[in-house]
């Protein structure tokens, strides 16, 4: 238990300080997808930037002591979301820092909603963490970003390309299609103060994709732990049991396909292992987790804790000859949350499981 708790501080310790979050330049306060060689980083990352800020709200609910180190750093990540949103201006998916033309990167050729939705997400969770000034109108500004994409009568939209672009430029990827991912968007939309509007489109959203699951065998594990994701946040939000079992369910589901035929879990990713052990730990504090998968916690811990490094960064995979190391920016953030809930679910500590739901990254 010591060694989870350990490491969780050290992925803290390196979010806070390390080059991850840029500290001077024209992008200063925006948070890079990940760091290469040398520890620099490659590009900022808009909606990660967004979970950051959510992070950070995490941070300070759980460890008083680093509140104002915290606080600091979502105002500097919130001061950079004003400058790149202001006047409306559309906010590159990923805005590369070493001169490779954005066009060059298809991500840069639409507006996602589900970038733009946890960014979203992040500000809310700041504005109800910070006393900040800029979060209110951070807020109208992005709400009013995602608006196009929304519906009260059906399921969120993927994307909308940019002018001089159709939808053939764009890969047909998970992140490219209308998805039950989006159910994470929804669950932000859900909870935005006097917007009935987006309200309505969340709520639809959940609703959409709920009716859906069980045409969603061929979704991979990492959407399909956004999509559980959301869906208990949305559970949580209106107090629905079916929105609770179908995350259950679901859960179930995708960890089998992450086992795959040997019955052995996919270990390739840093991300998808911390994804999945959050929600497995959130369903064993709410007693949904079923016996057959408790064994997989520990597993799911162990093998997450083979992608911490000394320093804190977490890579994306593990290291090999030809690929490129990264030190994932989301990867530490989703494992900070999962590595919390596993001691809190060891030492019985259920107060980590309601602000981890609260401030889920």
């Amino acid at each position: 238990m010591t060694e989870y708790a350990d490491l969780a501080d050290l992925l803290v310790d390196w979010l806070l300080h390390s080059p991850i979050q840029l500290a001077n330049g024209q992008h200063q306060g925006a948070v890079a997808g990940w760091l290469g060689d040398h520890d620099q980083p490659t590009f900022a990352y808009p909606e990660i930037t967004g979970y950051y800020l959510s992070t950070m709200s995490y941070i300070s609910y759980t460890r008083p002591d680093l509140a104002d180190a915290a606080n600091s750093a979502a105002g500097r990540a919130l001061d950079w979301i004003r400058k790149a949103t202001v006047a409306g201006q559309v906010v590159p998916t990923r805005i590369h820092l070493d001169g490779y033309a954005a066009n060059h990167d298809w991500r840069n050729r639409a507006r996602f909603s589900f970038d733009l939705g946890m960014i979203l997400r992040g500000v809310i969770s700041a504005g109800a963490t910070f006393t900040h000034p800029l979060t209110d109108d951070l807020r109208l500004t992005i709400c009013s970003m995602i608006r196009p994409f929304c519906s009260p009568a059906g399921p969120i939209a993927s994307h909308q390309v940019n002018p001089g672009f159709d939808d053939s430029c764009l890969p047909p990827r998970w992140s490219t299609q209308k998805g039950p991912h989006h159910v994470k968007v929804a669950a932000g939309l859900s909870v935005v103060p006097e917007d009935d509007f987006l309200r309505s489109s969340g709520r639809a959203t959940i609703e959409y994709w709920a009716g859906h699951d069980d045409d969603l065998s061929g979704v991979q594990p990492h959407p399909a732990f956004y999509y559980i994701e959301g869906m208990l946040q949305a559970a949580k939000i209106y107090a629905s049991e079916r929105y609770l079992d179908v995350a259950t369910s679901r859960y179930g589901r995708t960890l089998e396909r992450l086992r795959g035929e040997s019955g052995a879990i996919d270990l390739s990713r840093s991300d998808v292992l911390a994804q999945a052990l959050r929600i497995g730990c959130h369903l064993a504090a709410v007693g949904r987790l079923s016996a057959k998968y408790e064994d997989c916690l520990s597993e799911l811990a162990k093998s997450y804790c083979r992608f911490v490094r000394s320093d804190g960064s977490v890579l994306f995979r593990q290291d090999s000859p030809g690929i490129t190391v990264q030190r994932n920016a989301w990867s530490a953030m989703f494992g900070l949350q999962a590595l919390d809930l596993y001691r809190g679910l060891l030492v019985g500590d259920a107060r980590i499981n309601s602000i981890a739901l609260l401030h889920l990254i």
